[in-house]
């Protein structure tokens, strides 16, 4: 979640990418959350939104074949009952630290619950994973034992142990990997484990390479947006409240460089002048009566109105559409995601994501990816 939020310019422009992103995992890798938002990109979630070993989607129920069979992770009702556990963690934390964008993307905590249960399954199957029926439930305490602030920035070291497929192998969930890190395309499920990139290093804001702690951040000083893929993109230490910032995204997430100093974030209703990047994650800085205040942006459920000029949007990976189906910037109407075996170009379901051949497609079995 760290590299979707590393721009922290909640424009309605910026609101619809970051929904996007998450629909899509942000480029991170797939299946079933880690449990915080610490090693996640652009979500993801580990333990949230888009957060931890955050997720690219969470498959549909028989996606990737028998989820017990040889897998190692305890017997099918132990796995069973510590993904609901599990579930229940992770979709409460997300509601609960990120609001708006768990409304993004699903329609209730119910679905949330269910989509989760159906893919946890999927990833303690995997060759390699470090994912067992006791470790998920590990994970769901120290999940729950965290702050917002610690889930947004740091994955317990319960949700993130380190797999056995060595660099080179094939992946596609990051506890496969000796790394924790697996590295997908952002059009395809598997992908190969790679090493985390330390501090300092080179990155891509959309992937979720960097160490735990770290973000991805960028040097950019010139106004307007950073390129993605320039050399000043790089793995970042978040700077504490009160120390030097030369670039605004080395502050923690729950803060802001203003005039060079990491300071707290506007609060919800607090004024926001003209200086619309100082409101806190997931609020807007919009007009009212009495003035320009930080404000909650909203969603509509699919078959609502919807303008995305007035930061309304759709809930459950829905697009604000006009009569013709098209995105619109506007006002329209919520159109419900393209499902799987569907064209995305109105984006997909949380269940699958955008394929080379722009068609949404569902997770494959993890012992299929070569």
């Amino acid at each position: 979640m760290r590299a979707c939020f590393s721009f922290r310019v909640f424009t309605a422009a910026c609101v619809l990418a970051v929904a996007s992103a998450l629909a899509a995992g942000c480029g991170s890798t797939a299946g079933s959350d880690a449990g915080g938002a610490g090693q996640s990109s652009a979500g993801s979630s580990a333990g949230g939104a888009a957060a931890g070993s955050s997720t690219a989607g969470e498959p549909s129920a028989g996606s990737g074949g028998n989820p017990s069979a040889g897998s190692g992770g305890g017997s099918a009702s132990e796995v069973t009952l510590s993904c609901a556990a599990y579930a229940s963690t992770r979709c409460a934390r997300y509601q609960q630290c990120l609001p708006f964008s768990f409304g993004l993307k699903y329609g209730s905590l119910a679905d949330c619950e269910s989509s989760t249960e159906q893919s946890c399954p999927l990833e303690v199957a995997a060759p390699g994973t470090s994912r067992t029926a006791a470790a998920l439930r590990a994970c769901a305490a120290a999940s729950m034992a965290q702050t917002c602030s610690e889930w947004l920035t740091s994955t317990p070291a319960a949700c993130s142990a380190p797999g056995t497929n060595a660099n080179g192998a094939a992946c596609e969930y990051d506890s496969q990997c000796s790394t924790t890190y697996c590295h997908r395309a952002a059009d395809g499920w598997c992908g190969k484990c790679e090493a985390r990139t330390p501090v300092g290093g080179h990155c891509d804001p959309h992937e979720g390479a960097c160490t735990d702690g770290s973000n991805c951040g960028h040097s950019c000083t010139e106004a307007g947006p950073c390129p993605k893929d320039e050399a000043n993109w790089h793995c970042l230490s978040p700077k504490q409240e009160n120390e030097a910032c030369p670039f605004g995204s080395e502050c923690r997430s729950d803060l802001y460089c203003v005039s060079g100093v990491c300071r707290k974030a506007l609060a919800l209703g607090e004024p926001c002048g003209d200086d619309v990047v100082l409101c806190a994650p997931e609020l807007l800085c919009s007009s009212g009566a009495n003035g320009r205040t930080c404000k909650m942006a909203s969603y509509a459920v699919l078959g609502a109105a919807c303008n995305v000029s007035e930061a309304q949007f759709c809930n459950a990976s829905g697009t604000c559409s006009d009569g013709n189906g098209q995105a619109v910037s506007g006002a329209g109407t919520c159109k419900s995601a393209a499902a799987p075996g569907q064209p995305c170009a109105s984006g997909c379901t949380a269940a699958a994501k955008c394929s080379a051949a722009s068609i949404c497609v569902l997770p494959v079995a993890a012992s299929t990816c070569q």
